[in-house]
């Protein structure tokens, strides 16, 4: 068993109580284990995946809502009747789904806590572009998973690492060579690992922004690999700029109905 798959483990056991608990619909996933799902009434009202004061707020802002419409990614892993209509935030899994069901909740604020400085009343956006330059002038379009401020985060809960890209692809970007200690970095044979981490690295130095990696207290792997990955960084000044929050610590600074949301159906405790 790896902490991925033990969280996910765990993940889809309280969501199926959840659903129970509260009598909502849910579905699995082909294949085993199952992974559990959720989807929108019929009216599009109320999502189980979600508290309702967050999707309340998110149907209320256009850009936010077109999210929840992003189709699922393995179609072939779904029941056939429910391929058409499934999205990748009706799983329990998701870390999109998580991300907003935080930063969407009206109540929610994150300059409350010391890793999120200067963001009072700021509109969080997700999916924003990061525009990170290659050497043929042109710009990296992948998106970064949310920006609210200054500040950029990468999103992760049962995903299993960062991926991998080869060294030919990193060498495209223009601050590459000069952000990272190519020594320091993990690499398996000619890839090199935790691409996601270091696209996001060179978009924060090269918007002058902070970088925060959500993950959970639960995934040490994902923590050491961004150990590794900060240690590597050259800069001082942009090392300083990049750190790990846990969900956890953000439940600490959760309005009531969210923090037991997080309990009950993350198992996130605030610390």
């Amino acid at each position: 068993m790896t902490f991925s798959t033990d969280l996910r483990t765990e993940l889809n056991a309280r969501a199926q109580r959840y659903a129970q608990n509260h009598s909502f619909r849910s579905y699995q996933s082909l294949g085993h284990p199952p992974t559990i799902l959720f989807s929108s009434d019929s009216e599009h009202q109320f999502h189980a995946n979600f508290l309702p004061a967050t999707y309340r707020a998110i149907l209320a802002d256009p850009q936010w809502a077109v999210r929840l419409t992003k189709p699922h990614q393995r179609k072939k892993a779904l029941p056939p009747e429910r391929r058409d209509r499934a999205c990748e935030l009706d799983s329990c899994t998701s870390s999109d789904a998580l991300l907003m069901n935080i930063f969407c909740h009206p109540d929610f604020c994150p300059s409350n806590s010391p890793m999120f400085p200067g963001t009072s009343g700021l509109r969080p956006e997700f999916g924003a572009p990061g525009n990170v330059q290659l050497t043929s002038g042109a710009s990296d379009i992948t998106e970064i998973d949310l920006r609210i401020g200054g500040i950029l985060c990468e999103a992760k809960l049962c995903e299993a690492d960062f991926t991998q890209a080869p060294a030919s692809r990193l060498r495209t970007y223009a601050a590459f060579s000069e952000l990272f200690d190519d020594a320091a970095l993990p690499r398996a044979k000619s890839d090199y690992d935790c691409y996601q981490l270091l696209r996001n690295v060179m978009a924060a130095a090269q918007h002058d922004c902070s970088f925060r990696l959500l993950i959970d207290r639960r995934r040490a792997d994902l923590l050491d690999f961004w150990k590794r990955i900060s240690a590597a960084i050259r800069h001082p000044i942009v090392k300083e700029r990049c750190a790990v929050v846990f969900w956890q610590e953000l439940a600490a600074f959760a309005p009531p109905d969210l923090r037991g949301f997080l309990s009950e159906k993350y198992g996130i405790e605030d610390v």
